[in-house]
Protein backbone atom coordinates (compact mmCIF):
# COMPACT_ATOMS: atom_id res chain seq x y z
CA UNK A 1 0.00 0.00 0.00
CA UNK A 2 1.31 3.52 -1.10
CA UNK A 3 0.17 6.24 0.63
CA UNK A 4 0.78 8.54 -2.77
CA UNK A 5 -1.43 6.65 -4.86
CA UNK A 6 -4.35 6.97 -2.72
CA UNK A 7 -5.30 3.22 -1.99
CA UNK A 8 -6.51 2.53 1.16
CA UNK A 9 -5.57 0.01 3.80
CA UNK A 10 -7.83 -2.70 4.96
CA UNK A 11 -9.57 -2.51 8.02
CA UNK A 12 -10.40 -5.10 10.12
CA UNK A 13 -13.19 -5.66 12.58
CA UNK A 14 -11.43 -5.25 16.05
CA UNK A 15 -9.44 -1.63 14.70
CA UNK A 16 -12.37 -0.43 13.30
CA UNK A 17 -15.04 -0.93 16.41
CA UNK A 18 -11.90 0.60 18.43
CA UNK A 19 -11.89 3.63 16.62
CA UNK A 20 -15.80 3.89 16.05
CA UNK A 21 -16.28 3.48 19.92
CA UNK A 22 -13.25 5.67 20.85
CA UNK A 23 -14.88 8.53 18.46
CA UNK A 24 -18.32 7.56 20.24
CA UNK A 25 -16.71 8.55 23.76
CA UNK A 26 -14.82 11.45 22.72
CA UNK A 27 -18.23 13.28 20.91
CA UNK A 28 -20.20 11.73 23.73
CA UNK A 29 -18.26 13.32 26.80
CA UNK A 30 -17.52 16.33 24.83
CA UNK A 31 -21.02 16.49 24.64
CA UNK A 32 -21.13 16.33 28.42
CA UNK A 33 -18.53 18.52 29.77
CA UNK A 34 -18.69 21.15 26.95
CA UNK A 35 -20.93 22.99 27.98
CA UNK A 36 -19.55 23.06 32.07
CA UNK A 37 -15.83 24.38 31.02
CA UNK A 38 -15.87 26.03 34.59
CA UNK A 39 -16.93 23.40 36.73
CA UNK A 40 -16.31 19.80 38.19
CA UNK A 41 -18.13 17.87 35.67
CA UNK A 42 -15.62 18.95 32.67
CA UNK A 43 -12.57 17.32 34.56
CA UNK A 44 -14.59 13.68 34.52
CA UNK A 45 -15.62 14.62 31.23
CA UNK A 46 -11.86 15.52 29.99
CA UNK A 47 -10.71 12.33 31.66
CA UNK A 48 -12.53 10.47 29.47
CA UNK A 49 -12.35 12.22 26.35
CA UNK A 50 -8.51 12.58 26.27
CA UNK A 51 -7.87 8.63 26.10
CA UNK A 52 -10.99 8.06 23.70
CA UNK A 53 -9.02 11.31 21.38
CA UNK A 54 -5.49 9.34 21.63
CA UNK A 55 -6.88 5.85 20.85
CA UNK A 56 -8.57 7.13 18.16
CA UNK A 57 -5.51 8.43 16.91
CA UNK A 58 -3.34 5.84 17.77
CA UNK A 59 -5.82 2.96 16.26
CA UNK A 60 -5.87 5.16 12.76
CA UNK A 61 -2.24 5.30 12.77
CA UNK A 62 -1.86 1.48 13.42
CA UNK A 63 -4.61 1.03 10.47
CA UNK A 64 -1.90 3.01 8.01
CA UNK A 65 0.97 1.19 9.38
CA UNK A 66 2.55 4.50 10.59
CA UNK A 67 4.17 5.35 14.24
CA UNK A 68 2.08 7.45 16.18
CA UNK A 69 5.33 10.08 17.15
CA UNK A 70 7.84 10.35 14.63
CA UNK A 71 11.32 12.23 15.50
CA UNK A 72 13.09 14.32 13.19
CA UNK A 73 15.79 12.15 11.15
CA UNK A 74 15.99 9.30 8.45
CA UNK A 75 12.61 7.88 7.13
CA UNK A 76 10.62 11.50 9.19
CA UNK A 77 9.23 12.70 5.67
CA UNK A 78 8.12 9.07 4.67
CA UNK A 79 6.28 8.84 7.88
CA UNK A 80 4.64 12.32 8.10
CA UNK A 81 3.38 11.80 4.70
CA UNK A 82 1.53 8.43 5.71
CA UNK A 83 0.55 10.62 8.68
CA UNK A 84 -0.54 12.90 6.08
CA UNK A 85 -2.74 10.43 4.22
CA UNK A 86 -4.27 8.89 7.33
CA UNK A 87 -5.67 12.23 8.63
CA UNK A 88 -6.75 13.37 5.21
CA UNK A 89 -8.63 9.54 4.63
CA UNK A 90 -10.82 10.74 7.45
CA UNK A 91 -12.63 12.98 4.64
CA UNK A 92 -12.57 10.27 2.52
CA UNK A 93 -16.31 8.45 1.82
CA UNK A 94 -15.14 5.41 0.92
CA UNK A 95 -12.87 5.18 4.06
CA UNK A 96 -15.48 6.17 6.39
CA UNK A 97 -17.88 3.80 5.04
CA UNK A 98 -14.94 0.62 5.09
CA UNK A 99 -14.46 1.29 8.43
CA UNK A 100 -18.17 1.40 9.35
CA UNK A 101 -18.62 -2.25 7.25
CA UNK A 102 -15.75 -3.43 9.09
CA UNK A 103 -17.24 -3.36 12.51
CA UNK A 104 -19.90 -6.09 11.72
CA UNK A 105 -22.60 -3.85 12.76
CA UNK A 106 -25.24 -2.10 10.71
CA UNK A 107 -23.65 0.88 9.07
CA UNK A 108 -26.29 3.35 8.48
CA UNK A 109 -26.72 2.94 12.40
CA UNK A 110 -23.19 3.67 13.06
CA UNK A 111 -23.29 6.26 11.01
CA UNK A 112 -26.46 7.93 12.56
CA UNK A 113 -25.39 7.31 16.05
CA UNK A 114 -22.12 9.01 15.27
CA UNK A 115 -23.82 11.97 13.51
CA UNK A 116 -26.02 12.16 15.89
CA UNK A 117 -23.11 12.17 19.07
CA UNK A 118 -21.17 15.01 16.77
CA UNK A 119 -24.61 16.84 16.70
CA UNK A 120 -24.99 16.91 20.30
CA UNK A 121 -21.31 18.20 21.00
CA UNK A 122 -21.47 20.97 18.79
CA UNK A 123 -24.98 22.00 20.12
CA UNK A 124 -23.93 21.45 23.47
CA UNK A 125 -21.29 23.78 23.09
CA UNK A 126 -23.11 26.78 21.49
CA UNK A 127 -26.86 26.40 22.32
CA UNK A 128 -26.78 24.82 25.52
CA UNK A 129 -24.12 26.57 27.72
CA UNK A 130 -24.72 26.78 31.07
CA UNK A 131 -25.90 29.99 32.48
CA UNK A 132 -23.22 32.65 33.31
CA UNK A 133 -22.57 34.11 37.01
CA UNK A 134 -24.09 37.30 36.28
CA UNK A 135 -27.34 35.44 34.96
CA UNK A 136 -26.96 33.40 37.68
CA UNK A 137 -26.78 36.28 40.18
CA UNK A 138 -30.00 38.15 38.91
CA UNK A 139 -32.40 34.96 38.60
CA UNK A 140 -30.94 33.16 41.90
CA UNK A 141 -30.15 30.12 40.31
Amino acid sequence: MSWVSGELPEVDRAHARRLVVSLALFWAAFAVGGPFIDRPIFVAAFLVAFPAGFTFYATLFKIWGTRLFVLPGRGAFREGGKQYAAMHALFRPTFIRRVFRATGWPPVLVGVLLLALLAGAVLSVTVVAPPTEDQCYQSNC
